[in-house]
């Protein structure tokens, strides 16, 4: 697993129109109401309320995954299953939020995984 993290300074993110693929992606924005929903806990597995923003990118033949997590407070996640996809996603999502402290690392930590494997099943 590929991961990239750290903490944007100015957290505002556009989606550019045509960016997202149908079926093969997904947005999500939990502002953090409780109650409703299953977001929290499917996303982190703990009974989390803080506002998030959530999208996952999959290639249309499925072998490529990208999901990145963005915390209200600027605190970001980007996890692959290939480089060059987390980093087009950082470049394009995250790069414009002036990015700081920036962590990039192939990963095989199971809490890595977990999450991973959480986002790409958010629905």
């Amino acid at each position: 697993m590929f991961a990239l993290a750290g903490m944007c300074q100015d957290p505002h993110f556009r989606l550019r129109g045509g960016q997202l693929n149908g079926d093969n992606d997904l947005c999500l924005i939990y502002f953090g109401a409780s109650g409703f929903g299953e977001a929290p806990s499917q996303a982190t597995g703990s009974a989390e309320t803080d506002p998030y923003f959530v999208l996952r990118r999959q290639s249309e033949d499925g072998e490529v995954t990208v999901v990145v997590r963005v915390d209200w407070e600027g605190i970001f996640t980007i996890l692959a299953n290939d480089d060059e996809a987390a980093e087009h996603a950082f470049r394009e999502l995250i790069e414009p939020s002036q990015p700081e402290e920036v962590t990039r690392q192939w990963s095989d930590d199971p809490s890595t995984l977990e999450m991973f494997l959480n986002l790409t099943h958010l629905r």
